[in-house]
C-alpha cells in the first residue's frame, strides 16, 4: 500500500518515470534517490539541492538521505528520534514505519489545504522537534459531518471497515448510483470491499492502493491512507 500511494504521488506530478518507479520498497527508499523524488511529490514546492541520481555506494546513499531528512524535517514530517542509518542499514520493518510517517504528515497537510478543515495534530519524541501526525477524532468527525448514507457512519478506523460495508457506503456516497447497494448486502465482504475498490477506480480514477485483505483486517494505516485518498479525489472530481 505504501509503495502505490509513493507511485500515485510520482504521477500525480508526472514524475513516474521507469527509474523513479517504487518497485521494492526497502531496496529503493534505502538508496534516498527515490525517496526524494518522492518528498518533491508529498510536499510540493520542496527543491532538493544536488544528489546522487545513480547512488552506487553505501557513502551516496547516506548523502542523499541527509538531504532527504532535511526536507522531511523542514515540513515537519521526520521525527528526530529517526537516524539516517535507521533507513539505510534498517530493517524492512524500519523502513515501512518510516515510511508511513511520511505518507501521513503529507496527507494531513494536503488536507489541511484541500478541504479546509484541520485534520492533523502534532506530536513530540522525548521533547523534540513536534510532528504532524493524521489524527482520527478529526477524521471521523468530518466523515460523520457529511455522510449522507442509511448504514451509519465509522466509529473508529480500524474495526468497523472489516465487514466491507463502511467502505462500500462511503464509495456510494462519493459516486452515486454506481453501487449496488441492496444487492451487496448479502454479498460477502470480500466482494464488497473489490466492488467499492473497482468503483473508485473507474469513476474517481483513484487506483486500487489497497488489498482487500487490508480493508478486511481492519489496518488504521492502510484504512486512513485510502479513505483519506478516496474523499480527496472526490473532492478534486467536483470542483
Amino acid at each position: 500500500a505504501v509503495a502505490a500511494w509513493m507511485n500515485l504521488q510520482l504521477r500525480q506530478h508526472d514524475m513516474l518515470t521507469d527509474s523513479a518507479r517504487i518497485r521494492n520498497l526497502h531496496e529503493d527508499i534505502r538508496k534516498g534517490a527515490k525517496l526524494i523524488k518522492v518528498i518533491q511529490c508529498a510536499f510540493p514546492g520542496q527543491e532538493p539541492p544536488a544528489y546522487h541520481e545513480d547512488p552506487t555506494s553505501g557513502v551516496q546513499w547516506r548523502e542523499n538521505m541527509q538531504i532527504a531528512f532535511e526536507m522531511l524535517r523542514s515540513e515537519q514530517a521526520c521525527s528526530q528520534h529517526y537516524l539516517i542509518n535507521h533507513v539505510v542499514l534498517g530493517k524492512r520493518a524500519d523502513i515501512l514505519n518510516f515510511c508511513w510517517d511520511l505518507l501521513e504528515s503529507s496527507l494531513s497537510q494536503r488536507w489541511d489545504q484541500e478541504m479546509g478543515t484541520a485534520s492533523h495534530t502534532c506530536i513530540s519524541h522525548d521533547g523534540e522537534r513536534e510532528v504532524f501526525v493524521f489524527e482520527d477524532d478529526a477524521f471521523l468527525a468530518w466523515l460523520k459531518s457529511k455522510w449522507r448514507h442509511k448504514h451509519p457512519p465509522p466509529v473508529d478506523l480500524g474495526g468497523s471497515w472489516q465487514d466491507g460495508l463502511v467502505l462500500t457506503a462511503l464509495v456510494d456516497t462519493l459516486c452515486p448510483d454506481h453501487i449496488p447497494w441492496d444487492n451487496l448486502q448479502t454479498s460477502s465482504p470480500e466482494e464488497r470491499v473489490g466492488v467499492a475498490l473497482q468503483v473508485a477506480e473507474d469513476v474517481l480514477g483513484l487506483p486500487k492502493l489497497v488489498q482487500v485483505q487490508d480493508v478486511l483486517s481492519g489496518c488504521r494505516p492502510t484504512i486512513v491512507m485510502y479513505a483519506a485518498e478516496l474523499c480527496l479525489a472526490a473532492a478534486a472530481a467536483t470542483s
